[in-house]
């Protein structure tokens, strides 16, 4: 395999730093190396002198209104990846230390322009649930120059709406992400508790 790419995790951040620092210490954890992390969190962020003291080498903190919706919060970290390829870091999950190794691996021998998992775990407050085998948007790795539309001005929907209007699903592999995502449902989720009642007879409680 050729050297591998900078992959830029992009993370939007309201949450608590209870529930943050699962994703930052999995990001800190990650088997693949090259990799940065961009930040992206409202103005009135309590959280902002912990971001800015994190011990990380490649980090980027992006300032902005509390007002502006989660999917041009995405557009800004966008606009601000060192190279091309990006996957989305929510900041209220966890992750295996080999997600982006494994992605990106996927996307690589395939010769795809991304990867998707099909398939999480999902911890609901602590009950721990298999989903079924359907595509986890939310995962996304993919290429930004491949993009033909950016994020939308939307509050929650943003990632389902960029793979159907950028005909991404052709364009990437797939791998099960059952061992490598786990998604956390909380009181501040944007869509999460909705989602899990609508699809929990679908779930496997383990």
């Amino acid at each position: 395999m050729k050297k591998e790419p900078l992959i830029s995790c992009i993370m939007i951040t309201k949450n608590s730093l209870e529930i943050v620092s699962k994703a930052i210490e999995s990001y800190l954890n990650q088997s693949y190396k090259n990799k940065e992390l961009i930040i992206v969190l409202g103005d009135n962020n309590p959280n902002l002198d912990y971001f800015t003291s994190l011990n990380i080498e490649n980090k980027k903190i992006l300032v902005e209104s509390p007002s502006v919706s989660l999917g041009n919060l995405r557009n800004k970290a966008l606009q601000n990846i060192s190279e091309d390829l990006f996957i989305q870091w929510d900041d209220d999950d966890i992750y295996s230390k080999d997600r982006i190794k494994n992605q990106y691996e996927s996307m690589y021998s395939n010769n795809k322009d991304g990867n998707l998992l099909v398939g999480c775990t999902i911890n609901n407050r602590g009950d721990i649930y298999i989903s079924d085998a359907r595509i986890f948007q939310g995962s996304i790795l993919y290429r930004k120059s491949k993009l033909i539309k950016g994020y939308p001005n939307l509050k929650r929907g943003e990632d389902t709406y960029l793979i159907e209007h950028n005909n991404i699903l052709p364009n990437v592999s797939y791998i099960m992400g059952y061992e490598l995502y786990e998604y956390r449902i909380h009181t501040n989720n944007t869509y999460a508790n909705q989602y899990f009642e609508i699809f929990k007879n679908n779930f496997k409680k383990k």
